[in-house]
């Protein structure tokens, strides 16, 4: 059975069904205060400015943090900011994406075959968690898959204002992938003015064709390219270059984001891009393992008999000039993973230009292939609504608090720290202040979230101060804590007891190499200086946890 008819009102159907999935599925985020996405705690210093501007005000992380940002995302929370809190406005922000990036698969499954197949990209859109890990948080690559499948869609309708419009928006909000959108139809422009010459049937490229075009194309370029150059001119850049980074070993294995080495581009296509879809790991390792592969052999089953079916008969026009968006965005990631592979960081991470658009993709091809298989028994739409209903219900299950951490569990740490004055600057374990910092709304001296080793600028700044911090922070000399403390101006210390056990050394106390660093300063039997009581600047404001005035070490 067929679904020929779409009504107008089904896209936003489809939209307000989304919501409500990702509402039942970040509920708990929604109403706990101490629930966020994790990358959201290094984004707190310019948030809490538009509605405290004495609030981290003459910090270096404050004006890092605003310069790699992009625009478009400050723009966003400026304008919300004066009716809700910018940290509960990073759980909202998430389902209104979710919800446009469900109107969009809609549209997109509806341009390559009936209706029945645009809500079936819905639905597997529901069930991958790749999507709402990557929203969580509302910051910029929130924006990534959105606006690359709209970018899809206005290819597919071959509609040039909204793919002026989505390139601009990328150019704003999620910069790399504008640089991914811009260069795939760079190659489609290149192979339809080539294809002739070589006697070669080219799809017609949409876009490029008039002045404005490229003066588009050119504006969004400029400005990717000024946010760069302002980064580095602010002394934070440049990123770190191919060889550079292969050194380093803060971005190796044991490093802060273990980005090398690179994997091969067919797996990040292939056991990358699957891990996200399957085994379910939810379910156990062998149920999860079973439905992984029931799902995908479906899936391939009934791509099988819809290019059977292609075969006897012809493909249809429409879904024939839908190949040419994917064929040029494959081309476009492949290039650009190999590129960043060379440049390493000075091109962004290799795998962020593969994993959005193959995600958008597989999202199509599972939907396409799961339809096509069970389309004989979908006699009626009252089944096929059934079905819809069970994908919506095993969605919000599925991607319940997908992306989302508590950090609840240090409560009243956060309201001590919340009681100090606002001039007020901490220092600890970089961790813990990374929660101390969004949740006690104190700035901290550095933390681990915004510890960037890719941005060499920075870099130069955070290493020497993270090496100064371990060695105040694990020395039985309390004259140097207090040093340390005068030194970078810092009122407050936070001190962890389970920092200096033997079981915190076996795990990973810190990334390469201050892991190596801090297990040569905790030694058996040492007396560490930030442990000791007996002194009035002491308060222990958890079992475990002092917070100690920096004046008051040593006496």
């Amino acid at each position: 059975m067929s679904f020929p008819q779409t009504y107008r009102a089904e896209p936003y159907v489809a939209g307000l069904v989304c919501a409500l999935v990702f509402w039942a599925a970040h509920f708990y985020g929604l109403a706990g205060p101490y629930v966020v996405n994790e990358d959201v705690r290094q984004q707190i210093y310019w948030m809490e400015q538009w509605q405290n501007p004495e609030l981290f005000h003459n910090h270096y992380l404050t004006r890092y943090s605003r310069l790699y940002v992009p625009p478009g995302v400050k723009a966003v929370y400026r304008i919300f900011s004066p009716v809700v809190d910018p940290l509960y406005f990073s759980k909202v922000l998430p389902g209104l994406l979710f919800a446009l990036l469900g109107v969009c698969l809609f549209l997109i499954g509806r341009e390559y075959g009936d209706r029945g197949l645009a809500w079936s990209c819905v639905a597997a859109f529901w069930l991958m968690p790749f999507f709402i890990y990557h929203l969580s948080g509302g910051l910029a690559r929130a924006f990534a898959a959105p606006l690359l499948a709209l970018f899809w869609l206005a290819w597919l309708k071959r509609n040039d204002r909204l793919i002026s419009l989505s390139l601009l928006l990328m150019a704003l909000f999620i910069p790399y992938i504008f640089v991914l959108a811009g260069f795939s139809l760079g190659l489609a422009f290149a192979a339809g003015r080539a294809g002739p010459l070589l006697g070669l049937r080219i799809w017609r490229p949409p876009y490029l064709g008039r002045i404005n075009h490229w003066l588009i194309l050119l504006a969004g370029a400029a400005l990717v390219f000024y946010l760069n150059h302002r980064l580095i001119a602010a002394g934070f850049g440049p990123w770190a270059a191919g060889a550079e980074a292969l050194e380093m070993p803060e971005l190796g294995a044991g490093g802060r984001l273990r980005l090398f080495p690179i994997r091969p581009f067919m797996w990040e296509v292939s056991v990358g891009a699957w891990g996200w879809i399957g085994p379910f790991h939810e379910l156990g390792f062998r149920p999860g393992l079973a439905v992984s592969l029931g799902v995908l052999g479906l899936a391939s089953f009934g791509l099988f008999c819809e290019f059977r079916k292609w075969r006897t008969s012809s493909f249809p026009a429409r879904t024939t000039a839908g190949f040419a968006p994917v064929v040029f965005l494959v081309l476009a990631s492949g290039i650009l993973y190999l590129l960043a592979r060379i440049l390493a960081l000075r091109l962004f991470v290799p795998n962020r230009f593969v994993i959005y658009p193959f995600h958008l993709f597989f999202c199509l091809f599972l939907a396409w292939g799961i339809y096509a298989a069970l389309r004989p028994g979908l006699n009626s739409g009252r089944v096929f609504a059934l079905v819809l209903a069970a994908a919506a219900l095993a969605g919000a299950w599925r991607l319940h608090g997908v992306g989302l951490s508590d950090y609840g569990e240090l409560r009243p740490a956060y309201e001590a720290v919340l009681a100090l004055p606002q001039e007020a600057r901490l220092a600890g374990h970089p961790r813990t202040m990374d929660n101390v910092q969004t949740f006690g709304r104190r700035p901290v001296l550095i933390n681990y979230e915004q510890a960037h080793p890719w941005s060499a600028g920075l870099w130069q700044k955070e290493k020497p101060l993270l090496e100064d911090l371990f060695r105040a922070y694990y020395s039985p000399d309390p004259e140097e804590a207090a040093l340390f403390c005068r030194k970078y101006g810092v009122t407050h210390l936070v001190v962890e007891e389970r920092c200096f056990n033997p079981q915190f050394m076996t795990g990973k106390p810190f990334f390469a190499p201050f892991d190596r660093l801090i297990r040569e300063l905790v030694r058996p039997g040492r007396d560490y200086a930030l442990l000791r009581g007996g002194n009035g600047g002491r308060q222990e404001i958890m079992p475990g946890i002092w917070l100690v005035e920096a004046g008051s070490i040593g006496r």
